[in-house]
């Protein structure tokens, strides 16, 4: 299936709820939201990165990446990751880094398909934002 990445628009939110999330969250200065449409033109899923705080200056951070299931394997978070590390290459940063709940193997699994690697880090985050317990994974953008 083709989809098409694009600006997030305000409607998107009330068809992808959790992206209302980012908004109190962060400026829009900081983040960099992308929508995914199918061909019919609906809202599939999203991604969200910006400068990873508390890291070197060239360093972004993935903050989420979500697709409807009924679009899992399709090419949809393919195609957001691709276009999100793209844009943040083209804007100056040189490595991204991201949050992902360790227990979460599929997920690992589609990052380390994209070129991402444990960086054996680990944090204790409180629910809704994730497990209890993430690891950070990395990769280059150069």
């Amino acid at each position: 299936m083709s989809y098409r990445i694009r600006a997030v628009r305000p409607a998107d939110a009330s068809v992808l709820p959790r992206l209302r999330t980012w908004e109190p969250a962060r400026s829009a200065a900081e983040t960099v939201p992308l929508v995914a449409e199918d061909e019919d033109g609906a809202s599939v899923g999203f991604v969200v990165t910006g400068a990873a705080v508390g890291e070197h200056v060239r360093t972004a951070e993935l903050y989420a990446l979500e697709v409807a299931s009924d679009h899992w394997g399709c090419g949809a978070g393919c195609d957001l990751l691709a276009t999100a590390m793209d844009q943040l290459y083209r804007s100056g940063f040189d490595r991204a880094i991201l949050w992902i709940d360790a227990a979460n193997i599929g997920a690992r699994r589609f990052y380390e398909r994209h070129g991402w690697s444990d960086d054996a880090l680990e944090r204790h985050v409180t629910p809704p934002h994730g497990g209890e317990l993430q690891t950070r994974y990395s990769r280059s953008l150069v």
